[in-house]
């Protein structure tokens, strides 16, 4: 599996090495066995179970926030022989996969702040 490090930049915000222009699926590869793993998905194992994270993400550079989330998975994908996979991960990595998954699924981080927070990060964003 992939470890996701603490960046040593100016926060402890965990950052993934990957630049703005690789797919969702590229990013993705990195946290799946083998980079031909296909069609991620996850279920959520228990709702009560949350961890609280600052995420920062590419799509909304320069800003990071308090993002609540399950921290439980099963998670399931296939290789390109059609063969299924599962694992459990936990910790942050749990975190990170349902961070990249979301982007798969058309959804941003602040997607899940306030609509007060999000409405300040878009002013900021479009001077």
């Amino acid at each position: 599996m992939f470890d996701v490090a603490p960046s040593s930049s100016r926060s402890n915000i965990p950052k993934l090495s990957s630049t703005p222009i690789k797919t969702e699926f590229e990013i993705l590869k990195n946290f799946l066995v083998s980079p031909k793993d296909i069609n991620p998905e996850y279920k959520i194992l228990n709702k009560e179970s949350l961890a609280s994270f600052e995420e920062g993400c590419l799509s909304v550079p320069g800003f990071s926030e308090e993002i609540i989330r399950p921290d439980k998975i099963e998670l399931k994908w296939q290789d390109l022989s059609g063969e299924l996979h599962q694992d459990t991960p936990d910790g942050l990595l749990t975190i990170c996969i349902q961070h990249e998954i979301d982007h798969l699924e058309g959804k941003l981080m602040v997607d899940y702040i306030s609509p007060i927070k999000r409405d300040r990060i878009r002013k900021k964003l479009s001077k």
